[in-house]
């Protein structure tokens, strides 16, 4: 191998062992948000993580918070959204909702009054090996007694645009100030602003009946405790399959049924 051939092929291996995502504390131009007081909690792959960043504009968080990830995991896999025919699909794959719940929950431990998590995340979305790897962006925290999440891209077709330019195409994580286009909806889960905010879902930790409503601090306490259940079968389903008492795919059926009946 020539001189010249040698250290292209070095250039080109640095290259693709960096890859796009590594510029994400390095390149504010890559993914469009500044690195100014980010700490990187996660990454995997060229283009999937999570971090910490400075709250939006004086925005105050009741943080550090312990939400575990099995609880992450029920939201985010209830979470549903309308594709580009109108049709309401689940927004999360099951590989992408195992990634993210354990990073989400170290970075909800971690995060300050004044600290948002942003995340992105990606996979290939519909049939076929040619299906589209496309992205969700959005920004989670805990305030007002609630998990937060605002969305702000939720079908971004970047794969291509960010091989071929490095550069990824415009998109936001969204924010308090302003909606995104995203519609998104979830079991239990509220829409800010008088149901305005569809980018928008708020799961309240704790339910705050009105005084002498002893129907609906029944119902509270149901839902708790229902929820609590779907969570203990969650975490008894992995581990059988960390013990090889079930395969991945009896795993994969039983974690949608359980989800189902959120």
């Amino acid at each position: 191998m020539g001189k010249f051939a040698r250290l292209f092929w070095v250039l080109g291996f640095a290259f693709l062992s960096v890859g796009p995502a590594a510029c994400v504390d390095g390149s504010a131009r890559l993914f469009g948000e500044s690195e100014t007081q980010s700490v990187l909690i996660w990454r995997e792959g060229p283009y999937d993580y999570v971090r910490l960043q400075a709250a939006e504009s004086d925005a105050k968080n009741a943080q550090p918070v312990s939400v575990s990830a099995e609880r992450l995991r029920l939201l985010l896999a209830s979470v549903k959204v309308k594709d580009g025919h109108g049709e309401v699909v689940l927004l999360f794959a099951d590989a992408e909702v195992e990634r993210l719940a354990e990073p989400l929950s170290k970075a909800l431990r971690l995060a300050d009054v004044r600290q948002d998590i942003v995340f992105f995340s990606s996979e290939r979305r519909g049939e076929g090996l040619f299906a589209p790897r496309l992205g969700i962006a959005g920004r989670i925290f805990h305030a007002d007694d609630a998990i937060q999440i605002i969305f702000g891209a939720a079908r971004l077709d970047f794969a291509d645009q960010l091989r071929a330019t490095n550069v990824m195409p415009p998109f936001s994580f969204g924010g308090r100030a302003a909606p995104s286009e995203v519609d998104v909806g979830a079991e239990r889960a509220a829409h800010p602003a008088g149901g305005a905010r569809r980018d928008w879902l708020v799961w309240h930790t704790a339910e705050e009946p009105q005084a002498g409503s002893s129907s609906e601090e029944g119902q509270a306490s149901k839902d708790d405790r229902f929820s609590q259940q779907q969570e203990q079968r969650l975490r008894l389903l992995q581990r059988l399959r960390e013990q090889g008492l079930i395969t991945d795919q009896e795993y994969q059926e039983k974690k949608r049924e359980i989800l189902r009946g959120l």
